[in-house]
């Protein structure tokens, strides 16, 4: 019944051996010692356990090398329990939750593996959930190992709380944007999920790629920044704009966060909403944001609504067109005390009634320093705003 099972750690280090209790086919209650006599480690082996899966306690799983075991109806990690995954030195033992494995055939109503912290250590891991994340749900440390995760019915492939290790690789499919600064959500299809290294949000740096939007990590060096004034968030592409705006209208706060332009790009999605403004330091760096929208019903501009708002360095270029309604060139709509710095405005912009060429008000106070325009308005006589 029990085996000493040897096992190994995220680096491929020897841990010794435990001694395990073996998983067979009614094994649906993992648990620590509370509810039996085992020792809270348990090995795999080749087998399908039809029932969800309730862990207990602090639990420790050894994947077998060569052993394939299929939780098909998922693994539920009850509040303030754990679950830690541990490979052997080949790390081919696999472990499917939710699915068969042959395809995203999702456990329904739930998580693939979640609920309380899971830590992954090593192993083949495919997790699908289909009323839930993939992974997720509690906190979740992924330090080795392959993982493919899916998330069912617009849920995240990852979602909780996050710790990428460095050199992590991570297959997901699931919702498009992040909904919380603390969730991953990761991507459209299948993609490849780079090393992230820190806690935190993933976004795309390009069409393939995905880093690190939120790490709370002094460097940032693994991801894209961490939202610090001496690690800012860095957006070099139109993807990681377009998503920090998804996550900014989905409720994500930017207050006391910092970002930087690493290169010039081309947008045309506006940052910012009536309820979910940014609030944030944004660097241009010198770097040039070229931003078209054409015929926007209600107020259009690069920066659609700030609050104590710091906007500096930037070079804005492009057509901006509100149509029957505002546009400028920086900022629509300013709701607290911000700041224009050294930034220069050369787009064309067109509307009927207010139309400026950094911002078409002011609101409570906004102060415009060392800026240029240079280029062109059209609009109503006497609709114009600054």
């Amino acid at each position: 019944m029990y085996s000493p099972t040897s096992y190994v750690d995220a680096n491929g280090a020897d841990m010794g051996s435990a001694r395990c209790m073996t998983i067979g086919i009614d094994s649906t209650v993992w648990d620590d010692g509370s509810l039996s006599s085992g020792s809270g480690w348990y090995r795999t082996t080749s087998s399908t356990i039809t029932d969800r899966i309730t862990v207990v306690g602090d639990v420790n799983l050894i994947l077998c090398d060569g052993k394939t075991l299929t939780a098909a109806e998922g693994i539920t990690i009850t509040e303030g329990n754990s679950l830690t995954v541990w490979a052997q030195s080949g790390g081919t033992g696999t472990l499917y939750a939710g699915t068969n494995g042959t395809g995203v055939t999702c456990a329904a109503g739930s998580a693939g593996i979640g609920g309380g912290a899971l830590t992954i250590n090593g192993g083949v891991i495919r997790a699908c959930g289909n009323g839930g994340a993939g992974i997720g749900g509690g906190t979740v440390t992924l330090n080795g190992g392959s993982i493919t995760a899916a998330g069912g019915s617009g849920k995240p492939a990852i979602g909780g709380s996050i710790l990428f290790a460095d050199g992590m690789t991570v297959t997901a499919a699931g919702a498009p944007v992040p909904y919380d600064s603390r969730v991953s959500a990761c991507a459209k299809n299948e993609v490849t999920v780079t090393r992230c290294g820190h806690e935190g949000m993933l976004v795309p740096t390009d069409e393939d790629v995905w880093g690190c939007l939120y790490c709370g990590h002094a460097s940032g060096e693994a991801g894209i920044g961490c939202g610090t004034a001496d690690a800012p968030w860095r957006i070099g592409s139109d993807g990681v704009w377009n998503t920090i705006a998804a996550a900014i209208e989905n409720g994500f706060s930017t207050q006391g966060k910092y970002f930087t332009l690493t290169d010039n790009i081309s947008v045309g999605t506006m940052m910012g909403t009536q309820d979910h403004k940014f609030s944030g330091v944004f660097d241009g760096n010198g770097k040039t944001l070229t931003f078209t929208l054409g015929d926007h019903p209600e107020i259009a501009a690069p920066f659609r609504y700030i609050s104590n708002a710091t906007i500096r360095n930037l070079h804005v270029t492009g057509r901006i067109t509100g149509a029957n309604k505002q546009a400028a060139g920086l900022i629509g709509e300013n709701s607290g005390t911000s700041t224009i710095n050294n930034c220069r405005v050369s787009a064309e912009i067109s509307g009927s009634q207010l139309v400026g060429g950094f911002s078409i008000g002011t609101g409570k106070k906004l102060s415009i320093t060392g800026c240029v325009f240079d280029g062109k308005i059209t609009g109503e006589p006497n609709q114009s705003g600054c």
